[in-house]
Protein backbone atom coordinates (compact mmCIF):
# COMPACT_ATOMS: atom_id res chain seq x y z
CA UNK A 1 0.00 0.00 0.00
CA UNK A 2 2.98 2.34 0.48
CA UNK A 3 3.84 1.94 -3.19
CA UNK A 4 0.40 2.55 -4.69
CA UNK A 5 -2.29 5.21 -4.66
CA UNK A 6 -5.90 5.70 -5.71
CA UNK A 7 -6.03 7.63 -8.98
CA UNK A 8 -9.28 9.47 -9.62
CA UNK A 9 -10.31 10.05 -13.24
CA UNK A 10 -12.95 12.76 -13.76
CA UNK A 11 -15.34 12.57 -16.73
CA UNK A 12 -16.73 15.40 -18.82
CA UNK A 13 -18.76 15.94 -21.97
CA UNK A 14 -20.10 12.84 -23.74
CA UNK A 15 -18.18 10.51 -21.41
CA UNK A 16 -20.02 11.96 -18.43
CA UNK A 17 -23.35 11.89 -20.28
CA UNK A 18 -22.93 8.20 -21.19
CA UNK A 19 -22.04 7.29 -17.60
CA UNK A 20 -25.08 9.21 -16.31
CA UNK A 21 -27.27 7.29 -18.74
CA UNK A 22 -25.76 4.02 -17.55
CA UNK A 23 -26.43 4.94 -13.94
CA UNK A 24 -30.00 5.87 -14.83
CA UNK A 25 -30.60 2.44 -16.36
CA UNK A 26 -28.85 0.59 -13.53
CA UNK A 27 -29.53 2.66 -10.38
CA UNK A 28 -28.24 -0.09 -8.07
CA UNK A 29 -24.79 0.07 -9.67
CA UNK A 30 -21.94 1.39 -7.54
CA UNK A 31 -20.87 3.45 -10.53
CA UNK A 32 -20.23 7.14 -9.82
CA UNK A 33 -20.86 9.00 -13.10
CA UNK A 34 -18.61 11.97 -12.26
CA UNK A 35 -15.43 10.05 -11.52
CA UNK A 36 -13.80 6.63 -11.24
CA UNK A 37 -11.11 5.51 -8.79
CA UNK A 38 -8.42 3.05 -9.81
CA UNK A 39 -5.46 1.78 -7.81
CA UNK A 40 -2.18 2.58 -9.56
CA UNK A 41 1.17 1.08 -8.64
CA UNK A 42 4.28 3.19 -8.15
CA UNK A 43 6.60 0.22 -8.70
CA UNK A 44 7.41 -2.66 -11.01
CA UNK A 45 8.37 -6.23 -10.16
CA UNK A 46 11.01 -7.74 -12.43
CA UNK A 47 12.56 -11.15 -11.77
CA UNK A 48 11.58 -11.10 -8.13
CA UNK A 49 12.88 -7.59 -7.45
CA UNK A 50 10.86 -4.44 -6.80
CA UNK A 51 11.85 -1.30 -8.68
CA UNK A 52 10.47 2.13 -7.84
CA UNK A 53 11.44 5.78 -8.24
CA UNK A 54 14.12 7.09 -5.89
CA UNK A 55 11.73 9.58 -4.28
CA UNK A 56 10.11 6.75 -2.30
CA UNK A 57 13.36 5.84 -0.54
CA UNK A 58 12.58 7.71 2.68
CA UNK A 59 9.05 6.25 2.86
CA UNK A 60 10.38 2.70 2.41
CA UNK A 61 13.12 3.17 5.02
CA UNK A 62 10.61 4.57 7.54
CA UNK A 63 8.36 1.55 6.98
CA UNK A 64 11.24 -0.87 7.50
CA UNK A 65 12.20 0.85 10.72
CA UNK A 66 8.62 0.86 12.04
CA UNK A 67 8.43 -2.87 11.30
CA UNK A 68 11.85 -3.33 12.96
CA UNK A 69 13.22 -5.07 9.89
CA UNK A 70 16.94 -4.99 9.22
CA UNK A 71 18.09 -3.67 5.86
CA UNK A 72 21.19 -2.59 3.97
CA UNK A 73 21.07 0.58 1.89
CA UNK A 74 23.72 1.16 -0.78
CA UNK A 75 23.90 4.32 -2.88
CA UNK A 76 25.00 3.26 -6.37
CA UNK A 77 25.15 6.76 -7.84
CA UNK A 78 28.51 7.76 -9.28
CA UNK A 79 27.98 11.40 -10.24
CA UNK A 80 26.71 12.94 -7.00
CA UNK A 81 26.14 16.69 -6.84
CA UNK A 82 28.99 18.29 -4.84
CA UNK A 83 28.34 20.59 -1.87
CA UNK A 84 27.33 24.13 -2.78
CA UNK A 85 30.13 26.70 -3.02
CA UNK A 86 28.59 29.59 -1.07
CA UNK A 87 31.62 31.82 -1.72
CA UNK A 88 30.31 32.18 -5.28
CA UNK A 89 27.52 34.39 -3.98
CA UNK A 90 30.08 37.05 -3.12
CA UNK A 91 30.34 37.77 -6.85
CA UNK A 92 26.73 38.97 -6.97
CA UNK A 93 26.45 42.70 -6.14
CA UNK A 94 23.70 43.86 -3.77
CA UNK A 95 22.55 40.31 -3.12
CA UNK A 96 19.43 40.11 -0.94
CA UNK A 97 17.00 37.39 0.15
CA UNK A 98 13.28 37.27 0.71
CA UNK A 99 11.70 35.53 3.68
CA UNK A 100 13.44 32.17 4.31
CA UNK A 101 14.92 31.92 0.82
CA UNK A 102 18.27 31.01 2.39
CA UNK A 103 16.52 28.06 4.07
CA UNK A 104 15.16 26.86 0.74
CA UNK A 105 18.65 26.93 -0.78
CA UNK A 106 20.33 25.11 2.12
CA UNK A 107 17.52 22.51 2.12
CA UNK A 108 18.22 21.78 -1.55
CA UNK A 109 21.95 21.61 -0.80
CA UNK A 110 21.53 19.10 2.06
CA UNK A 111 18.73 16.83 0.78
CA UNK A 112 18.79 14.09 -1.86
CA UNK A 113 15.60 15.41 -3.44
CA UNK A 114 12.08 16.44 -2.51
CA UNK A 115 9.26 18.93 -2.76
CA UNK A 116 9.20 22.48 -1.44
CA UNK A 117 5.93 24.35 -0.93
CA UNK A 118 6.40 28.10 -1.39
CA UNK A 119 3.76 30.80 -1.98
CA UNK A 120 3.02 32.47 -5.30
CA UNK A 121 5.38 35.35 -6.02
CA UNK A 122 8.02 33.99 -3.65
CA UNK A 123 10.90 34.48 -6.05
CA UNK A 124 11.52 30.99 -7.39
CA UNK A 125 13.45 32.40 -10.34
CA UNK A 126 15.83 34.12 -7.90
CA UNK A 127 16.36 30.80 -6.11
CA UNK A 128 17.09 29.01 -9.39
CA UNK A 129 19.56 31.73 -10.35
CA UNK A 130 21.46 31.39 -7.09
CA UNK A 131 21.54 27.59 -7.36
CA UNK A 132 23.14 27.86 -10.80
CA UNK A 133 25.78 30.08 -9.23
CA UNK A 134 26.36 27.81 -6.22
CA UNK A 135 27.18 24.77 -8.39
CA UNK A 136 29.54 26.31 -10.97
CA UNK A 137 30.71 23.04 -12.55
CA UNK A 138 27.49 21.00 -12.44
CA UNK A 139 24.94 20.44 -15.20
CA UNK A 140 21.58 21.86 -14.12
CA UNK A 141 18.12 21.66 -15.71
CA UNK A 142 15.37 24.12 -14.77
CA UNK A 143 11.94 22.98 -15.99
CA UNK A 144 8.59 24.73 -16.22
CA UNK A 145 5.16 23.51 -17.38
CA UNK A 146 5.02 26.31 -19.98
CA UNK A 147 7.36 28.53 -21.94
CA UNK A 148 7.31 31.31 -19.34
CA UNK A 149 10.52 30.09 -17.67
CA UNK A 150 12.41 30.17 -20.94
CA UNK A 151 11.17 33.65 -21.82
CA UNK A 152 11.42 35.33 -18.42
CA UNK A 153 14.41 33.60 -16.88
CA UNK A 154 16.92 33.35 -19.72
CA UNK A 155 18.15 36.95 -19.55
CA UNK A 156 18.31 36.95 -15.73
CA UNK A 157 20.35 33.75 -15.65
CA UNK A 158 22.56 34.83 -18.51
CA UNK A 159 23.44 38.02 -16.63
CA UNK A 160 24.71 35.98 -13.66
CA UNK A 161 26.35 33.08 -15.55
CA UNK A 162 26.96 34.50 -19.04
CA UNK A 163 27.38 31.97 -21.84
CA UNK A 164 26.32 29.05 -19.63
CA UNK A 165 22.57 29.07 -20.30
CA UNK A 166 20.77 27.11 -23.00
CA UNK A 167 17.11 26.56 -23.91
CA UNK A 168 15.09 23.57 -25.04
CA UNK A 169 11.57 24.32 -26.19
CA UNK A 170 9.82 27.29 -27.69
CA UNK A 171 11.77 26.93 -30.91
CA UNK A 172 15.16 26.61 -29.17
CA UNK A 173 17.45 23.60 -28.91
CA UNK A 174 20.71 24.36 -27.10
CA UNK A 175 21.49 21.11 -25.24
CA UNK A 176 25.24 21.56 -24.76
CA UNK A 177 25.08 24.48 -22.32
CA UNK A 178 25.76 23.81 -18.64
CA UNK A 179 22.38 25.16 -17.47
CA UNK A 180 19.31 24.23 -19.51
CA UNK A 181 15.91 25.93 -19.35
CA UNK A 182 13.41 23.34 -20.55
CA UNK A 183 9.66 23.35 -21.06
CA UNK A 184 7.66 20.39 -19.74
CA UNK A 185 6.59 19.36 -23.22
CA UNK A 186 10.25 19.18 -24.33
CA UNK A 187 11.55 16.91 -21.54
CA UNK A 188 11.99 14.08 -24.04
CA UNK A 189 14.54 16.24 -25.90
CA UNK A 190 16.66 16.80 -22.79
CA UNK A 191 19.40 14.27 -21.93
CA UNK A 192 18.67 13.92 -18.22
CA UNK A 193 21.53 11.46 -17.78
CA UNK A 194 23.94 14.40 -18.09
CA UNK A 195 22.27 16.45 -15.34
CA UNK A 196 23.39 16.66 -11.72
CA UNK A 197 20.54 18.86 -10.47
CA UNK A 198 16.98 19.15 -11.78
CA UNK A 199 14.60 21.86 -10.54
CA UNK A 200 10.93 21.81 -11.60
CA UNK A 201 8.88 24.98 -11.18
CA UNK A 202 5.11 24.62 -10.65
CA UNK A 203 5.80 20.94 -10.08
CA UNK A 204 2.13 20.03 -9.47
CA UNK A 205 1.67 20.36 -13.25
CA UNK A 206 4.21 17.54 -13.83
CA UNK A 207 1.98 14.87 -12.26
CA UNK A 208 0.04 14.25 -15.47
CA UNK A 209 0.57 10.82 -17.00
CA UNK A 210 2.46 12.13 -20.03
CA UNK A 211 4.81 14.42 -18.11
CA UNK A 212 5.50 12.03 -15.25
CA UNK A 213 6.38 9.28 -17.75
CA UNK A 214 8.70 11.71 -19.56
CA UNK A 215 10.46 12.46 -16.26
CA UNK A 216 10.83 8.77 -15.39
CA UNK A 217 11.64 7.38 -18.83
CA UNK A 218 15.31 8.38 -18.66
CA UNK A 219 17.95 7.24 -16.20
CA UNK A 220 19.38 10.08 -14.15
CA UNK A 221 21.49 10.31 -11.02
CA UNK A 222 20.53 13.96 -10.57
CA UNK A 223 19.09 15.37 -7.38
CA UNK A 224 15.50 16.33 -8.25
CA UNK A 225 13.47 19.05 -6.54
CA UNK A 226 10.01 20.42 -7.21
CA UNK A 227 8.77 23.89 -6.22
CA UNK A 228 5.09 24.83 -6.10
CA UNK A 229 2.45 26.84 -4.30
CA UNK A 230 -0.09 24.07 -4.94
CA UNK A 231 1.26 20.85 -3.49
CA UNK A 232 -1.27 18.21 -2.39
CA UNK A 233 -4.01 19.92 -4.36
CA UNK A 234 -4.55 17.64 -7.35
CA UNK A 235 -8.11 16.34 -7.70
CA UNK A 236 -6.85 13.08 -9.26
CA UNK A 237 -4.68 12.13 -6.26
CA UNK A 238 -1.52 12.14 -8.38
CA UNK A 239 0.43 14.06 -5.76
CA UNK A 240 1.67 10.57 -4.83
CA UNK A 241 3.36 10.44 -8.24
CA UNK A 242 5.29 13.62 -7.44
CA UNK A 243 6.57 12.11 -4.18
CA UNK A 244 7.67 8.99 -6.06
CA UNK A 245 9.67 11.04 -8.56
CA UNK A 246 11.05 13.82 -6.35
CA UNK A 247 10.70 12.72 -2.74
CA UNK A 248 8.70 13.92 0.28
CA UNK A 249 7.71 17.48 1.12
CA UNK A 250 10.81 18.95 2.77
CA UNK A 251 9.69 22.47 3.54
CA UNK A 252 6.47 24.49 3.60
CA UNK A 253 6.65 28.27 3.68
CA UNK A 254 3.70 30.62 4.05
CA UNK A 255 3.68 34.38 4.38
CA UNK A 256 1.28 34.15 7.31
CA UNK A 257 3.87 32.60 9.64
Amino acid sequence: SLLSYSHRTWFQGMDLFNRQQQKRHFPQSILRPEFEDQVRRLYETIEGKIYCSAGLKSKIIRALEVLKLSYVYEDLRRDILPPADYSRLLDIPNLSFRYRQEEVITTIDCADGGLINVPTGYGKTHIMTLLCKLYPFSRIACMSPGLDLIKSTYERLNAVIPGDVGRIGGGFYEPERRVILCSADSIHRLDMSKMSLIICDEVHAFATTERSIALCSQHTEAKMFGLSASLNSRADGADAVLEAIFGPVLLTITYGE
